[in-house]
């Protein structure tokens, strides 16, 4: 849980002094957070915000990437899967790639039983498309690379063997 679930306030007055602080510290601020602003008093749909703080509008919401974009990482996913096949001089399987990953990860490689699937999250990819083709794409076939060359479940996900590899 950590440091916010106990800082977690139970009155108006204390969440604001908190956003207040977050502000100060100059920390990243999402839509739907609060902002400051060059007016003191402010009316947005009923609700008085006071000392200039106003909601950030949600029309700022980050689409998903495309089927274009897909077909991009799906392509660059296959290039890193061959340039694998090429350093270990062996076949590896093809795994689905899906872009169904939702939260603050930008990828997954996942393994349940003897299935095994890349997922994408694809607001993160929209966001910060270039990063992600170059750092997050290569992170995960990483993984599943690994866990092929490494079948043991004692190699740990950014061990020795993932460091080596990447």
């Amino acid at each position: 849980r950590g440091l916010l679930s106990c800082m977690r306030p139970k009155r108006r007055v204390v969440r604001m002094d908190f956003q207040r602080f977050l502000l100060a510290a100059q920390l990243p601020v999402r839509p739907g957070r609060w902002l400051p602003m060059d007016i003191d008093w402010l009316n947005t749909s009923g609700r008085q915000q006071v000392a200039g703080i106003q909601q950030v509008e949600s029309s700022a919401v980050v689409q998903p990437i495309g089927l274009v974009q897909q077909r991009q990482v799906e392509e660059r996913t296959e290039e890193y899967l061959a340039l694998a096949e090429r350093i270990f001089a062996r076949r590896f399987d093809r795994i689905p790639v899906l872009f169904d990953l939702k939260g603050r990860a930008a990828g997954m490689f996942k393994i349940v039983g003897k299935h095994r699937v890349i997922r994408y999250n694809p607001w993160i990819f929209a966001k910060y498309y270039a990063e992600n083709l170059r750092d997050t794409v290569p992170h995960e076939v990483a993984h599943y690379v690994v866990h092929e060359v490494y079948p043991r479940r004692s190699t740990k996900p950014h061990g020795h063997a993932w460091k080596n590899l990447k």
